[in-house]
């Protein structure tokens, strides 16, 4: 089995915790969760970020998925494996929070 970069690993294990937070997310926390979503998609398909200040994030699960999202705009070559495991983790997470929300 290849060796998953630590910030993909990291990442990854942000997203499972997020989307396995049982407390609802109240709107704002969505628009965040959704910004960093937007950030991580730009990112791998090498366009440009929105950058918004550091904001510290109460719920622990955000917080995680905030500053995982911020290492990984840190990392530099990619592989195409990677990108595409990062786009599951954007997809699982718009699926599972986020397109659920709307649909409430």
């Amino acid at each position: 089995m290849p060796s998953v970069r630590r910030e993909i690993f990291d990442y990854a294990r942000a997203c499972e915790y997020l989307i396995a937070d049982a407390i609802p997310f109240p709107h704002e926390e969505l628009e965040w969760i959704s910004y960093y979503a937007t950030e991580m998609t730009n990112f791998i398909h090498q366009r440009e970020c929105i950058s918004r200040p550091y904001v510290f994030h109460e719920r622990p699960t955000l917080g995680e998925y905030a500053v995982t999202s911020k290492m990984l705009f840190l990392t530099d070559d990619l592989s195409e494996g990677e990108r595409e495991r990062i786009r599951q983790l954007v997809s699982d997470v718009t699926t599972n929070l986020l397109s659920r929300e709307k649909a409430e």
